[in-house]
């Protein structure tokens, strides 16, 4: 873990975490910003398995943008999930959580291939228990994920999602 001493990511509870990327994988950050659920580390739970909620970012935020522009550290402490908060490019560097054609980024294959099981293997997580959730460009995201990748998130919420192209209804 990095040490961030940052009060909106008070540790044990919280850290901030570098994911391995592979080699062949491009992305622009790999830092993850990990909530556990209050009593994570008591002897009494260390059994017990918890669900995942995925928050990804807009574009003109970052990985720790949850916790610092959001309620979300305090409000979490009655939600037993852990809530895990990579980074999705940001501003001229927005990987628009997809993989793009020209290969200049590959925020799909890292945050689906890479990060998703990354977490099942270094947190106790209940497997399939998922959630998808973001604001703006990471609300397109959860949706796009969700849509693309089933079974991987039992639920996908959009908060303003950017919206490309038309809706056809």
């Amino acid at each position: 873990p990095l040490a961030t001493g940052a009060d909106d990511c008070p540790p044990p509870r919280c850290s901030d975490r570098q994911v391995p990327v592979p080699p062949d994988v491009q992305i622009t950050s790999n830092l993850v910003r990990v909530l556990l659920p209050v009593g994570y580390r008591a002897p009494r739970n260390r059994d017990r398995r918890y669900p995942v909620i995925y928050l990804w970012n807009g574009v003109r935020n970052d990985h720790d943008s949850w916790t610092l522009k959001t309620e979300l550290l305090q409000d979490s402490r009655a939600w037993p999930a852990i809530f895990v908060m990579p980074a999705g490019g940001k501003l001229e560097q927005a990987g628009m959580f997809s993989d793009w054609a020209d290969g200049t980024w590959d925020w799909e294959t890292y945050h689906t291939g890479v990060l998703v099981p990354w977490i099942d293997e270094h947190y106790r997580t209940i497997p399939g228990a998922r959630a998808s959730a973001g604001a703006s460009m990471g609300g397109i995201g959860a949706l796009n994920y969700a849509a693309r990748h089933p079974g991987m998130f039992k639920a996908a919420f959009s908060i303003s999602g950017l919206q490309i192209g038309r809706a056809h209804v």
